[in-house]
């Protein structure tokens, strides 16, 4: 809004809805790198035997508990590029929102460039290996991971050469996301392993069913960063729900082959009641998330549209952010 001042133009300064736009940058700065870090450990935790294995020059593979029979440049790189990634997330979280731009930007780009590589590397070597050997389950699955992961990447490093610094810390998280599959996969397969021991799982059973409890994991943290953040939007919306899907998908693999419709025979209990149990747990978990989400909602939108007691109805008032009422301007201010 502007006025005159003797007939020259007066700029009128907009300092609640700079504070509220402040507001909303710290909160989603404060969630993200708090709930980004605590994902970045559990996946990198995820990978600790699998690099274990490696400083002792053996790829692992974790569904079948023994060395990687498939081993070629394309995994090699895959590995080495995402090794690569994790480390630039585990810089770009803490230095995002601070005063070392220029670092977080350099490494952004790195960051960028390893992942691509990386998934792509990683969806060539599916289709060269899980694809050709009549894999098309896990082949879909990861080609699915390496799209949405690379794609979030690249709309982050987007918006942000357009300064939209919000946009890009969403789809920066969503990246992070995607990439943290494997890792939480790999976790869920040791845990399922160890208690199951002595008894050894069928390997693609526990490849596909393992899936559900990394699925349940990253809508549930991600969603409630969402929410916390208040950043419930297209983008991050239709990542999580994407991943709710796939875990619903994989809950209906799982009943058709407990009920014996495929020919094979039935997973043993450790597999299907923990399976069972997660999915009731997701349920509520996904019920509890969207009642917060609706009640976070409309919480926002009753402190816009409010008004303080006593305000005036003036053209272009400002709202009250320091009384914590903020409420829809009047009809026809600008």
């Amino acid at each position: 809004m502007s006025a005159t001042l003797d007939g020259a133009p007066l700029l009128v300064a907009s300092q609640p809805e700079d504070r509220v736009a402040s507001h909303a940058r710290d909160l989603q700065n404060l969630w993200y790198k708090r709930l980004g870090v605590s994902a970045l450990v559990l996946g990198v935790a995820g990978f600790l035997p699998s690099l274990y294995h490696l400083s002792r020059g053996t790829v692992w593979s974790v569904s079948h508990d023994a060395p990687h029979t498939d081993v070629d440049v394309i995994l090699k790189v895959h590995a080495a590029s995402m090794c690569v990634w994790f480390a630039a997330a585990a810089v770009q979280i803490p230095t995002g929102g601070t005063r070392f731009k220029a670092a977080h930007r350099r490494v952004g780009y790195a960051a960028l460039l390893a992942l691509s590589v990386g998934m792509l590397s990683g969806a060539a070597w599916t289709a060269l290996h899980d694809a050709a050997e009549g894999q098309a389950i896990g082949a879909a699955y990861t080609l699915l991971l390496a799209v949405c992961c690379w794609a979030n990447a690249v709309l982050a490093a987007y918006h942000i050469r357009r300064r939209r610094t919000a946009e890009h810390k969403d789809h920066a998280l969503m990246a992070l996301m995607w990439s943290l599959d494997p890792a939480f996969h790999r976790a869920v397969m040791w845990l399922i392993r160890w208690a199951m021991a002595p008894a050894v799982p069928d390997p693609t059973r526990l490849l596909i069913f393992g899936k559900l409890p990394v699925n349940a994991l990253l809508v549930l943290c991600f969603g409630a960063m969402a929410i916390c953040a208040k950043r419930l939007n297209t983008v991050v919306m239709l990542n999580v729900c994407l991943q709710l899907a796939l875990f619903w998908a994989g809950l209906a693999m799982l009943v058709l082959d407990a009920a014996g419709l495929e020919g094979s025979p039935r997973p043993g209990p450790a597999i299907w009641v923990p399976a069972t149990a997660g999915a009731i747990i997701m349920l509520a978990a996904t019920v509890v998330l969207c009642a917060v989400a609706r009640i976070t909602h409309r919480e926002a939108q009753r402190k816009v549209c409010s008004r303080p007691r006593g305000s005036s109805r003036s053209m272009g008032e400002q709202p009250d952010v320091t009384s914590g009422a903020l409420y829809c301007s009047p009809t026809g201010a600008e």
